[in-house]
């Protein structure tokens, strides 16, 4: 990745949304600490339901949002750029299935209620529609993305080996996705 892009990804990150990045890892934390020890749950597998069931809704926000800048642009020259945004959504679509899978085998219930979707939207969800913007937005959610699953990792690394290796996979895709997109971006006219 060219050093100007990393110094533009660096400077998206910590000046507009800087924020949301703690935003949402307070809310992790919340959610792993303070809602488990109000409901009086206290077993470790109700832990990682309920922080998968937390991670759920990024997945869904990420494969919509591949989706939506692969149809903006279904009618443009870079069929290539096109389709793999198509091939990011389907790879979304796969960790929603992994993680909902994975609580359905802890005996809980993936929670896809509007009320995580809509507090994910609002961090990860753009409204232009240049190629380029739609791109540069899309590494910085994915960022934000792959902070959220380390914070994860670290927590449940000594916990829940099982679940710790399906994230590990999922954070390594997203960190795949950010350099494909940062490639493509330095392919498009600016």
């Amino acid at each position: 990745m060219p050093v100007a892009l990393l110094h533009t990804v660096a400077s998206m990150r910590e000046n507009l949304l800087l924020q949301d990045i703690q935003t949402l890892r307070a809310r992790v934390q919340q959610r792993i600490a303070g809602d488990i020890i109000r409901d009086g749950l206290d077993t470790e597998n109700e832990t990682v339901i309920k922080l998968l069931n937390a991670l759920l809704p990024i997945e869904l926000v990420c494969a919509k949002r591949y989706s939506r800048y692969q149809f903006l642009h279904a009618d443009t020259k870079h069929k290539s750029n096109v389709d793999e945004l198509e091939a990011h959504s389907d790879q979304e679509q796969r960790h929603i299935a992994l993680i909902a899978g994975r609580i359905s085998a802890l005996g809980g219930l993936p929670d896809f209620s509007l009320e995580g979707l809509a507090s994910a939207c609002a961090t990860y969800c753009m409204d232009g529609k240049a190629l380029v913007d739609l791109i540069k937005e899309d590494i910085v959610a994915e960022c934000i993305a792959m902070d959220v699953y380390r914070e994860a990792i670290r927590y449940l690394e000594d916990r829940d080996p099982t679940t710790t290796e399906m994230m590990t996979g999922i954070l390594r895709d997203e960190e795949l996705h950010t350099d494909e997109m940062a490639a493509l971006l330095e392919q498009l006219p600016v």
